[in-house]
């Protein structure tokens, strides 16, 4: 297994805050990270709610670059602003299509095709795609 990363169970987001507790290293004129919590409250800077982590072997939107994304999410709040359907956003699926090209075609050259097909139908879901 590669490695792993922490997400939201609800949204996928790895923007995962979690408890945890710093020293002060007089050398270093810094704090530093002295350990996690386990158990405590994850937090979902997505969300912005609590959640439970998952960690997962890779995730979607590592294959697509910050900026398709934030592209995506523009168009999806513009068809939002056209008062779009719930389900409606992307009628005839470009969109959709799309994406899952970009994201089957990187996937293949890193050798994690079958690892990302489930995560990327959850994704689409989540998108409203």
């Amino acid at each position: 297994m590669g490695k792993e990363t922490p997400v939201c169970c609800r949204c996928g987001s790895d923007d995962i805050q979690v408890d945890a507790w710093a020293y002060w290293n007089p050398e270093k004129r810094i704090f530093e990270l002295g350990d996690v919590y386990d158990g405590g409250e994850d937090f979902c800077g997505e969300c912005r709610d609590t959640t439970e982590t998952v960690w997962v072997d890779v995730k979607i939107s590592v294959l697509l670059d910050p900026e398709e994304l934030d592209c995506i999410d523009e168009l999806l709040a513009v068809l939002q602003d056209l008062n779009c359907p719930r389900g409606q956003k992307d009628r005839d699926g470009r969109i959709k299509d799309l994406i899952t090209r970009i994201v089957r075609e990187r996937a293949a050259k890193l050798g994690i095709a079958d690892d990302v097909e489930p995560k990327l139908q959850a994704w689409l879901v989540a998108y409203d795609l």
